[in-house]
């Protein structure tokens, strides 16, 4: 599964030359102006997880668990360049419980009672073999939906993010 990137990977899509040219100069303008780039990364990551936090109830592994397999669902639909989500996560794009916890450290147990938890809210759903994907209802992934507000800040959040790390190529 390409969900999470192991250093020196490139991601599905954007493994062009240019592309990973381009990020090497920005990383070597990061290391540069490391104390700028420090705040403003420190600043967005701060502010989005303390938001994540207020909105899954202080229950940040629960959002860890949702996005990953929000990620595996997006690879997934990426990769078919499937208009309709639903007809692509039919075949793939479901995460086992034991992969989850191996991607994120988090027992197993504690990741069966977060994925109750998260399908108990209509988020999720189990599949057949028994892994699980994002739940969608009417081709609109339900968490989404129910995640809109702090999608919304997102957007914004990371629009700043990437305007102050923009200005230190300059």
């Amino acid at each position: 599964m390409g969900v999470m990137m192991r250093h020196g990977e490139k991601p599905p899509g954007g493994s062009s030359d240019q592309a990973a040219t381009r990020a090497e100069r920005l990383e070597a303008v990061f290391r540069d102006r490391y104390r700028a780039f420090q705040y403003a990364y420190v600043q967005f990551l701060t502010e989005h997880l303390v938001d994540c936090s207020r909105q899954f109830g202080g229950d940040l592994q629960k959002m860890l668990i949702l996005a990953v397999i929000g990620q595996a669902t997006l690879h997934w639909v990426r990769r078919v360049d499937a208009p309709d989500p639903i007809v692509a996560q039919a075949d793939s794009g479901a995460v086992s419980a034991s992969r989850l916890s191996d991607l994120t450290g988090i027992p197993r147990q504690t990741i069966r009672r977060k994925l109750a938890a998260l399908a108990a809210s209509g988020w999720i759903e189990q599949t057949e073999n028994g892994s699980w994907r994002i739940r969608f209802v009417e081709g609109e992934a339900r968490a989404r939906t129910d995640l809109s507000a702090l999608d919304h800040r997102s957007i914004a959040r990371v629009a700043r993010l990437v305007s102050a790390l923009t200005d230190l190529e300059r």
